[in-house]
């Protein structure tokens, strides 16, 4: 049971370059505040901590779309 381990970028792309919001893998988002690492499932929400932008990451669908 050899599964390949997707890594996909959250980013806020409102800026160039773009901001790095998390890191989605295995149906959990990694998140970086300050010195700590929160893993998160579900539906995840973050703001953009150069803009404020607020940004929904669905982890329930079968594909991990982002929406801004």
């Amino acid at each position: 049971m050899n599964q390949t381990m997707t890594r996909t970028r959250w980013e806020c792309t409102l800026h160039e370059p773009s901001v790095l919001l998390g890191i989605a893998h295995n149906g959990r988002v990694e998140i970086k505040f300050g010195d700590r690492f929160y893993l998160a499932s579900g539906i995840v929400c973050a703001a953009c901590p150069r803009c404020g932008a607020q940004h929904i990451l669905d982890m329930t669908i079968e594909r991990h779309e982002v929406s801004a």
